[in-house]
């Protein structure tokens, strides 16, 4: 039987409640998530987007119960409570996230370091110079962006 497309949410959680409710009413439906590009996915940042589908014989019954779903008015409990421990775990890995790549970048501007005293070719030298200049400055635009413009 064919699918049909009803709704598109930006997260999981809005596509799976979505889901619930029609399943409530005896409609089977699907979340499919789509990835948005390249970019997006290796960042991390606006990674996708889900579609709900259903077959085409609920469609029009589905399209109904999605319309009052926007307009429902029922309390969902969408966020666990906050704990120490996942406020400490959340933490360590925002650490984690910055120190890491740099911690990386470090190792290979030593290991650049090294390259340069050893008899190599000129042309090694200057791709790795290339390379790694460009990987500072990629790390820059990474952790500026994420932590600092958002």
């Amino acid at each position: 039987m064919n699918k049909k497309v009803i709704q598109k949410y930006p997260s999981k959680w809005q596509a799976e409640i979505l889901i619930q409710r029609l399943e409530e009413v005896d409609i089977q439906a699907v979340a499919i998530f789509t990835p948005r590009e390249y970019a997006s996915v290796v960042t991390g940042i606006g990674s996708g987007e889900y579609t709900v589908e259903v077959n085409e014989a609920d469609y029009d019954e589905a399209v109904q119960l999605a319309a009052s779903f926007s307009q429902d008015d029922r309390p969902i409990r969408l966020v666990q409570e906050v704990t120490s421990d996942s406020f400490r775990r959340m933490m360590s890995c925002v650490l984690l996230s910055v120190l890491l790549p740099v911690v990386f970048h470090i190792a290979a501007t030593t290991l650049y370091m090294k390259l340069l005293n050893q008899n190599v070719s000129s042309i090694k030298k200057l791709v790795a110079t290339f390379f790694l200049v460009a990987c500072w400055i990629l790390l820059y635009f990474q952790i500026s962006y994420i932590y600092f413009i958002n």
